[in-house]
């Protein structure tokens, strides 16, 4: 039997890490994607992201991919871009009819610690 194919951005950070371990746990097959694999910031990343979903097929999508930066002289663009331009890529790859071969499910996560806090943020 064809093990289920997970594909998980943010797979190393607190909330990716976990939510990788629970789908190795049923049994998925996991894609892996972080920094090394694939910036987020970068202005390839529509297209990245467009070749690994097209050519992994996968069940399941969990984009756990996120950064804040401690400070308010940050540039913002790479915060937009990873924890907003990610989910739009995601979903504009989904909108396209050619890509909707197979049900697949998408679960974007995001974090608390704008409500809950975190030392030094």
């Amino acid at each position: 039997m064809k093990k289920p194919i997970a594909c998980i951005f943010g797979h190393k950070g607190g909330i990716g890490q976990v939510t990788k371990a629970a789908f190795v746990a049923q049994g998925y097959r996991i894609i892996p994607v972080h920094r090394a694999v694939l910036d987020l910031n970068n202005n390839n990343a529509d297209t990245m992201i467009d070749s690994m979903l097209t050519n992994g097929h996968p069940d399941v999508i969990v984009n756990a991919a996120g950064v804040f930066h401690n400070g308010w002289q940050q540039d913002h663009r790479e915060t937009m871009n990873v924890n907003v331009g990610s989910n739009w890529s995601i979903l504009r790859h989904y909108m396209n009819p050619s890509n909707q071969t197979k049900p697949t499910r998408i679960i974007m996560i995001g974090s608390s610690s704008h409500s809950g806090g975190r030392k030094l943020y």
